[in-house]
């Protein structure tokens, strides 16, 4: 058993002489893209549901199929081969032949087979400036719709755009369209374009994007809400989070409906900071779906809107078109109020 700084000793010798995207390379079963779908190495997977990417920063894995499957690279290796952290690193050195604690072989050939994957720059952590102005009216007609205030949305961090720059570059925007800012406390962004047409296809040369961000897409918004609660409820958007502030103190929101968003750290805080947990994802297929794999993984409960008011799909929406007190009356009788 390999413990301690022998063990991190040893996994920073084979980082040094192998990447991430080596190790699934090799024992990934199956030909796999970097952040496109493949098959699960784990189950029967025909609707392809597994996913290796980079999009934000190191290599990682999830199986959207069964939520336990997810992590980093070692992680991976722990997991198809059954076994400890250490055995792991073992496994790791023999099969590539790294010679750190097994025999030397030829492992430079192994990894000068093939060349490692080239980010393109959309896949890139995008460089999102602004700079904002005092709500419009038009703006203040768009939020009040959702009950919300100029004075309660800047106290939460959501600012009107002026100007918008990506990388460096400064984006055209109608002086009339509304664009929103939400703000983290590391000063990195999502913008959001609430009035623009959308576009199926980023192939199309007429696309308009609705969001842009800068936001790890782990990233929780909203959790100094979460703190001593008997009960929270974790949304899928910072809208539906901003609406339902107003009803229940303890929300929180994630940057999709995804069990990827819920990475240890966010799990671990939840558990730790209220007795139960709620998730809150749309009434369409692609939120019961994710709502009930990540309840079932980590044992939470399932809140989302009622299915008669379809299409509207969320819960701003439906506070928007049949008021709050529709909404709170819901959440009595989940159980959340």
């Amino acid at each position: 058993m390999i413990t301690g700084e022998k063990k991190l000793s040893y996994l920073q010798k084979i980082r040094n002489l192998i990447s991430d995207y080596d190790i699934y390379k090799m024992f990934y079963p199956y030909k796999f893209v970097v952040n496109k779908r493949c098959r699960s190495p784990f189950r029967k997977d025909d609707n392809p549901s597994f996913l290796i990417g980079n999009k934000y920063g190191d290599y990682s894995h999830i199986d959207f199929g069964d939520g336990k499957y997810r992590g980093g690279a070692i992680d991976f290796i722990m997991q198809i081969e059954n076994v400890d952290f250490s055995t792991a690193l073992q496994i790791i050195d023999k099969k590539f032949g790294l010679g750190i604690k097994s025999d030397l072989k030829d492992w430079k050939s192994v990894v000068s087979s093939y060349e490692q994957p080239k980010i393109k720059e959309n896949e890139r952590e995008v460089d999102i400036q602004c700079t904002t102005k005092i709500f419009t009216a038009d703006m203040h007609k768009w939020w009040n719709s959702y009950h919300l205030s100029e004075d309660y949305l800047k106290n939460k961090n959501v600012f009107q755009v002026k100007n918008l720059y990506i990388s460096r570059k400064k984006f055209p925007l109608d002086s009339k369209e509304i664009v929103i800012a939400y703000l983290n406390e590391d000063g990195k962004m999502k913008i959001y374009r609430p009035t623009c047409l959308r576009k199926v296809s980023k192939d199309d040369q007429f696309y308009i994007w609705r969001f842009r961000s800068n936001i790890p897409f782990d990233y929780m918004f909203g959790k100094e809400n979460i703190k001593n609660c008997k009960k929270s409820l974790i949304l899928k958007s910072r809208k539906d989070e901003l609406v339902s502030s107003l009803i229940l103190p303890c929300v929180a929101s994630v940057q999709a409906e995804n069990i990827a968003c819920f990475n240890q750290k966010n799990v671990e805080f939840l558990q730790k900071n209220s007795e139960e947990i709620y998730i809150g994802f749309g009434t369409d297929d692609q939120g019961k779906e994710q709502s009930n794999l990540i309840t079932k993984t980590f044992g939470w409960k399932h809140y989302n809107t009622e299915d008669k008011y379809l299409p509207l799909n969320d819960i701003a929406e439906v506070a928007k078109q049949h008021g709050l007190e529709t909404v709170e009356k819901h959440m009595k009788i989940k159980g959340l109020l």
